[in-house]
């Protein structure tokens, strides 16, 4: 039995929302290891999870703390948005949303090693992480491929816009090696 079902979302802003919803929460699990540096009480798992297949940058402190920030935005998320429109809150949406996202990273970094693509020279698929987390995310939850499918549509659309100007502003916080 799902959990919530494409007819019970009463309107395209409420599924807009949810998709939102999930992007932010995959969206900070992403970016916080790449902003939280190598630095506090995980540095000590800041070893490679599989160098060879996934490179140095892919560590066990990045998919700890991708998990943990998930848990913790998720409650949050739903204060500012869900909450507000009615969306049900699932405490285990957060994690789910941020393993995922990490695992769509580990994916895209495989693949870019696999295809020996330097980095930053495909950058779009930087952006692909988070919509896993939210195409993941949302099928937990319970609306089908389908929904799915549609929330990570919404969640590619928005990336494809936003991600440069994150990227950006991470490279000026100094957070990011390369502007991209």
């Amino acid at each position: 039995m799902s959990l919530l079902t494409l007819q019970s979302l009463q309107s395209v802003a409420t599924f807009g929302a949810l998709s939102l919803s999930l992007l932010a929460i995959g969206g900070v699990a992403n970016m916080a290891a790449v902003a939280l540096g190598h630095r506090g009480p995980l540095a000590r798992y800041d070893r490679p999870i599989w160098e060879r297949g996934l490179g140095r940058n892919k560590t066990w402190r990045g998919l700890l703390v991708g998990l943990v920030v998930g848990a913790v935005a998720a409650p949050l998320v739903w204060l500012l948005a869900g909450f507000w429109i009615g969306l049900p809150f699932y405490w285990w949406v957060g994690p789910v949303v941020g393993l995922a996202t990490m695992g769509g990273d580990a994916v895209t970094s495989g693949l870019k090693r696999r295809l020996r693509l330097q980095p930053g020279a495909c950058h779009w698929t930087d952006s692909l992480d988070p919509a896993f987390g939210v195409f993941v995310g949302a099928a937990a939850i319970g609306l089908g491929l389908g929904g799915a499918a549609l929330c990570c549509a919404v969640a590619c659309l928005v990336l494809h816009y936003a991600h440069p100007l994150v990227s950006r502003l991470g490279f000026r916080a100094g957070c990011k090696a390369v502007p991209h």
